[in-house]
């Protein structure tokens, strides 16, 4: 699972800029062979779209890496402490995540869960398995859950955290089930208040290599119709339920946050007796996802 995002309008000459400055300032420049970019155009040349939504594009850049942005920019972060920090009961924080190790998130997050909302957080269980990046992240990921909110975060009354599996009936072997996990890519938040939302995806991990060292790209915006709708076709998909079902879900976070738990619950249940799942929705926790097998199951198509 990862997240696309398709941008028209002014919003496009943000992109472009960070793209010049990023590739003018490259710390590996093959200056035999390349020259500067320029922007060809600036947000203010770029007409608004008719019938289009206010987007705001957010960077990270890492301090003293480009001349322009000397002091960095941590933009990514920002919106999810103000996002976070304006939930509170009644609200809904739904996040999908690779990582989950930035202390001052995951400490908003705690924040906010002691305010009384529920927060319902979707993640990979073992990120970047068998590579360096993995293992060093993962180290790193460790670490941070030393950390007294991570360890409150994890058993917070108003937090499940959460992870996907994929079964299908196993074409060798009539009633048996395959089941794996679903790797888990995309990097976004939805805060739905009663009357208003913000949401945000893009590249930013909630890890503080992405927050403040990595450069880094995401998309906000606030029109609370095209969130829910958006939410509401990521449910219909996890928890298998038609999308009016899952957005009556987001209508009542409570009424949510007990679907996806007791869901989890009923999925480890049926994992271990070799059933067919309900849905795509498991605790990050305390379930094991067996080895893939394709014995006798060409990849060929």
């Amino acid at each position: 699972m990862t997240f696309f995002c398709k941008i028209k309008g002014p919003a496009v000459g943000d992109v472009v800029a960070n793209f010049v400055e990023r590739y003018n300032g490259a710390s590996i420049r093959y200056v035999n062979q390349t020259s500067d970019a320029v922007a060809p155009v600036t947000p203010d040349q770029i007409p608004q779209v008719p019938g289009g939504i206010e987007v705001q594009v957010l960077r990270t850049i890492a301090p003293d890496t480009y001349t322009a942005t000397k002091d960095g920019d941590r933009g990514i972060r920002e919106l999810y402490f103000n996002a976070l920090v304006a939930a509170g009961e009644g609200s809904l924080v739904y996040i999908e995540n690779q990582y989950f190790f930035d202390h001052g998130i995951i400490s908003e997050i705690h924040e906010a869960a002691e305010r009384g909302a529920k927060v319902i957080a979707v993640l990979t269980s073992k990120p970047d398995e068998g590579s360096l990046v993995g293992m060093v992240e993962g180290a790193l990921e460790q670490i941070a859950n030393f950390k007294e909110e991570a360890r409150l975060v994890a058993g917070h009354r108003n937090v499940a955290i959460l992870t996907l599996g994929n079964s299908r009936p196993d074409p060798r072997t009539s009633g048996k089930i395959i089941n794996s996990e679903t790797y888990i890519h995309s990097k976004n938040m939805a805060v739905l208040g009663r009357d208003w939302a913000v949401m945000t995806g893009g590249s930013g991990n909630i890890a503080f290599t992405s927050m403040w060292f990595h450069s880094e790209m995401n998309v906000a915006f606030v029109d609370i119709r095209r969130i829910i709708m958006w939410v509401a076709q990521l449910w219909s998909e996890h928890l298998q339920v038609s999308l009016d079902k899952a957005m009556g879900l987001i209508a009542a976070p409570e009424d949510a946050f007990n679907f996806f738990k007791e869901q989890a619950i009923r999925n480890k249940a049926a994992l271990e007796k070799g059933l067919m799942p309900e849905g795509r929705v498991y605790y990050r926790e305390g379930t094991d996802f067996p080895l893939r097998n394709f014995d006798g199951i060409s990849l060929r198509g």
